[in-house]
């Protein structure tokens, strides 16, 4: 999230790679733009929406971001950082059912107290359950998340917005 405008890391990825994947949490509109300008050049991009604050809460998400980065990118994804004990895997399951070609999620084998990453990683039953999730039909996605009450409008949010004050915190300190 921090290099998305890191510009000259960006010119030297899109010579040495043919995809390139740039999460664009606390990043500003006009540097996401600029970004993708730079990496017109790589074959493939993944743009990933994240909201840079961790953990980050549901309220917060707003999934309806990879819609304005489909603007600039074939692919779009969400790199997630919600908490693991309180929200399961929701979080990623909403963005794949609401588009997401890519969901980035941290990963152990490792109990939640053992790692830095831990509160936000998922392990490997969570990480298979979420490969089952989206091989189900978009329909499927969308009626299992209501049916168990998720509030698929909240985490939608808007795609448009400002960086919170956590967010700018965390850029500044990055």
């Amino acid at each position: 999230s921090y290099d998305c405008a890191s510009y000259q890391l960006l010119r030297e990825l899109a010579a040495a790679f043919n995809h390139v994947y740039v999460s664009t949490g606390a990043t500003f509109d006009d540097e996401i733009e600029f970004a993708t300008k730079i990496l017109s050049a790589a074959h493939n991009l993944t743009l990933l929406h994240c909201t840079t604050i961790y953990p980050t809460p549901l309220d917060a998400l707003n999934l309806s971001r990879m819609e304005w980065l489909s603007g600039f990118a074939k692919r779009v994804g969400f790199s997630d950082h919600t908490l693991v004990s309180r929200d399961s895997t929701v979080a990623a399951k909403a963005a794949i059912a609401l588009g997401a070609d890519v969901v980035e999620r941290h990963f152990t084998i490792l109990d939640p107290d053992e790692t830095k990453d831990g509160p936000v990683s998922i392990n490997p039953d969570q990480l298979a359950d979420l490969v089952t999730f989206s091989s189900w039909s978009s329909s499927d996605q969308l009626g299992y998340l209501r049916s168990i009450g998720v509030d698929l409008i909240t985490l939608q949010g808007t795609p448009t917005r400002d960086l919170s004050h956590t967010e700018l915190l965390n850029r500044d300190y990055y």
